[in-house]
């Protein structure tokens, strides 16, 4: 997803490809283009508030998959844990999303 600083406008796009992540991941990073990115579920989250369901081309009426991933483990005093990251970590990379479901 392409943005503009602050609140301006985003340009984006929902990409599937039969073949699958890999496919639909180099779809999406050439349209990206080099100061673009893989938008991340806050980033679904601001465009659904801003519209609403039923409308044309409605971020409502599709499903996305993004570099949001959610980290469970322990911390060092034994608690568990839950952590919530957004573009950043070892899943937000191709190659690392297919290391994970590997």
């Amino acid at each position: 997803m392409k943005t503009e600083e602050k609140n301006g406008p985003a340009n984006a796009m929902a990409f599937y490809h039969s073949d699958g992540l890999t496919a639909a991941w180099k779809q999406a990073m050439m349209y990206a283009g080099k100061g673009g990115r893989i938008a991340t579920m806050m980033d679904v989250v601001k465009a659904r508030l801003g519209s609403k369901p039923g409308t044309p081309k409605s971020p409502w009426e599709k499903y996305y998959t993004t570099l949001t991933a959610e980290y469970v483990g322990y911390g060092k005093d034994g608690n568990r844990l839950l952590i919530v990251a957004h573009g950043i970590g070892p899943m937000a990379t191709l190659d690392g999303i297919q290391k994970a479901y590997s």
